[in-house]
């Protein structure tokens, strides 16, 4: 399913909720995750932070057990992530007086910090397991007007001192996708009639950078799908 079907099926839910028997909900909360690789990668870690999340919609009843909530929305992710590499190489020196080539090793140490702002559109099925118990299955896709990956790279040849450290950094934005897509799982436990508490696994099906923008140490391309909890509650009107 492309993002223009993927879109016109969200509006006509959305649509169909300003029509028939429906009730309004806001629901925010906060987010946790980040972009997996599908291969281990060495020498390589993250961290990630709590981001924050605000969505607006409208729930559809089927029957007693069954609703459609569509709903649209902002959020605000973030992560960091390391990696380091060692390997020989060899260095032009001037050793008294004389210029030589002279076999060392490089260390280079990465940091990268990811930010992303997104709009996204979601649309979930709930169903009614327990009498205040829904079970959360559902599509979604979203757009980052606002990305960012700053990375910050320190390379030091052998253990420092025959040559100065080298220092680099810049922003590896323009190779993250500017849609994502995929596929939401969770559930929802009714508090009273206007609040909810929820829980919501989220994972893309759609790469989270670009093709070939991360390879390995043999120059094959490293797929990214981007994987997160949320975890909110939410108002009914």
């Amino acid at each position: 399913m492309n993002k223009t079907k993927l879109f016109i099926i969200f509006l006509f839910f959305l649509t169909l909720a300003t029509s028939v028997k429906s009730q309004f909900f806001v629901s925010g909360g906060t987010n946790i995750g980040g972009a997996l690789p599908t291969v281990k990668t060495e020498g390589s870690s993250a961290k990630i932070f709590p981001g924050a999340f605000l969505a607006f919609g409208g729930e559809i009843l089927v029957n007693e057990k069954l609703c459609f909530n569509p709903q649209l929305g902002i959020d605000f992710r973030m992560f960091d992530y390391f990696a380091n590499q060692t390997k020989d190489t060899i260095v032009e020196a001037e050793i008294m007086g004389v210029i030589a080539n002279v076999p060392t090793y490089y260390k280079a140490d990465i940091h990268g910090k990811v930010r992303l702002f997104g709009l996204y559109a979601e649309l979930p099925i709930e169903y009614r397991i327990l009498n205040s118990t829904y079970l959360i299955l559902g599509i979604y896709g979203s757009a980052a007007p606002y990305k960012s990956d700053l990375i910050n790279i320190n390379i030091r040849i052998g253990e420092g001192g025959l040559l100065p450290d080298v220092d680099s950094s810049y922003n590896n934005k323009n190779k993250i996708n500017n849609f994502d897509a995929g596929f939401k799982l969770g559930g929802r436990v009714i508090v009273n009639d206007r609040f909810s508490l929820f829980i919501t696994g989220y994972r893309s099906i759609s790469r989270f950078y670009k093709m070939n923008a991360v390879k390995d140490e043999n120059g094959n391309d490293i797929p990214f799908y981007y994987t997160q909890a949320r975890i909110g509650l939410e108002y009914r009107f």
